[in-house]
């Protein structure tokens, strides 16, 4: 009889059979594919990893033509495990060539745990250790939920007093409705809605964090 485990499982069918509890996150290491794509990696250098990452047990993926450098540059899709990376960066340590350190340092800031946050433009760092709840505003006419839209600033500062005084941690301002059926706004038009309501909260909440609902950069 053959269990297929999948990857949520895989700790309690280790735990199942008797495995030690130190050698729990070591056999969920090994059973972890992790894929990391490179960019931008100068083709022999590509070619070299892709060796070595053969080498160890993983794999990775190259363009069509990386083999005789037909480009210049060419993006890499790494698939191993933390073990396979491990040791791959011991060999790339060996390689002073074709920007390989570079692809090192990405490769093992990537796998090294970060605390999550957010460096926001005054230099203000937002951790996530709990939850934070965000008050939303919506500067459109025709936002999903009619109780977030503010039609007058006034009562845009208000409601945004009454959210931070209640907890909010974020304000979030919307300037172009993704209701089903809405109408679909230019990027001028949403600059001109959210741009003097962001000031205003500003002006009134100079210690408030604001981020805004948008898809345009």
């Amino acid at each position: 009889m053959l269990l297929k485990v999948n990857r949520e499982g895989l700790e309690a069918a280790l735990a199942s059979i008797g495995a030690h509890a130190d050698s729990l996150p070591i056999f969920a290491h090994k059973a972890e594919i992790i894929p990391f794509k490179l960019l931008g990696v100068r083709t022999p250098a590509a070619n070299i990893i892709k060796q070595e990452m053969l080498a160890v047990g993983g794999d990775a993926v190259t363009p069509v033509g990386a083999v005789t450098c037909a480009a210049k540059y060419v993006d890499i899709l790494l698939l191993g495990t933390l073990k396979h990376y491990k040791v791959l960066l011991k060999k790339m340590a060996q390689m002073p060539y074709f920007g390989i350190p570079q692809a090192a340092a990405d490769l093992e800031m990537a796998l090294t745990p970060q605390k999550l946050c957010t460096t926001l433009a005054d230099g203000r760092v937002l951790t996530y250790e709990k939850m934070c709840v965000m008050g939303i505003l919506n500067v459109t006419p025709d936002s999903f939920y009619e109780g977030s839209r503010v039609p007058a600033m006034e009562e845009l500062v208000e409601r945004a007093g009454r959210m931070l005084a209640a907890g909010a941690g974020v304000l979030d301002i919307g300037g172009e409705s993704t209701r089903p059926g809405s109408d679909s706004v230019d990027g001028e038009e949403e600059r001109r809605r959210v741009v003097p309501a962001i000031a205003a909260l500003r002006k009134a909440y100079p210690d408030a964090v604001i981020s805004i609902d948008t898809y345009r950069a």
